[in-house]
């Protein structure tokens, strides 16, 4: 018997930074955002896509990577106080953060604590950011010790570009694109065999994963749901002895389509 159980697990919508797929948006967006921050050119970047494209995968990637891990912070909730955001600058370097002092006074001092060393803080769904997180921020990148990394959605890049704040400050936007379907192929087979699963794997044809791509629109996280909910249906039809349901065909994938209201049923 085939393990699909397994096979489900490896698509649980979440964010698992030890395994990089290297879709050709994905590699082109990550290398063009750390040659970015490398330059240190630019106060301010856009990170931008549809919801579920690897935004937030990407951010932490990098954040953890040897490259920025110690000269970055995340902040995957974008409604912070400024104090919330200081203290996790002062536990980088490994020092003790007082809240009673002012914030004029740590900025002071985070000025002269980052000066040799720029430090970038990414934002997750900056697109919730209110004017008062603008404001923070603002005031750590005019120190010219700080640039920022907004992940958003691309819709909202209008918005949050005619901030006042954000206004005096060199910007560049990035553009993280869909998985197309011989991608995606790929990506099934990757994590599939990373799982020890290659019975499954063998199951897919490239023909079924443009199928699949034509019903998630190359969305990486519909994909992964798209994955999740067709696992779970050829478990159940293996356990039920239901053998028509056990193979990949068109009937399965347009079940898991309507399971997860990507298509309607006319």
């Amino acid at each position: 018997m085939k393990n699909f159980e397994i096979a489900k697990s490896v698509f649980k919508d979440s964010i698992d930074t030890s395994f990089y797929f290297d879709s050709t948006s994905a590699e082109l967006v990550r290398k063009t955002l750390i040659e970015t921050l490398k330059e240190k050119k630019h106060d301010v970047l856009f990170l931008l896509g549809e919801p579920g494209v690897g935004k937030t995968h990407t951010l932490l990637m990098l954040h953890h990577s040897p490259l920025f891990v110690l000269e970055s912070v995340f902040m995957d909730n974008p409604c912070f106080e400024w104090h919330e955001l200081f203290l996790k600058l002062y536990t980088l370097k490994g020092l003790p953060f007082d809240e009673t002092e002012a914030q004029e006074v740590h900025e002071v001092f985070l000025y002269e604590l980052y000066a040799e060393e720029k430090c970038t803080i990414f934002i997750d769904e900056a697109q919730l950011l209110s004017e008062r997180q603008y404001e923070i921020l603002a005031r750590l990148v005019r120190l010219k010790s700080f640039q920022c990394v907004f992940a958003l959605h691309k819709e909202d890049e209008k918005k949050v570009l005619s901030q006042p704040l954000l206004k005096p400050f060199v910007a560049k936007s990035i553009v993280y694109g869909m998985l197309h379907e011989r991608e995606l192929y790929r990506y099934l087979q990757a994590q599939l065999m990373a799982h020890s699963q290659g019975e499954i794997a063998l199951m897919f044809s490239i023909r079924d994963a443009k199928k699949i791509a034509r019903y998630a629109k190359g969305n990486f996280r519909t994909i992964k749901k798209f994955f999740y909910a067709l696992f779970k249906l050829l478990d159940f039809a293996q356990k039920n002895d239901k053998s028509k349901y056990t193979t990949i065909n068109r009937c399965v994938l347009t079940m898991t389509a309507l399971d997860i209201g990507i298509i309607r049923d006319a």
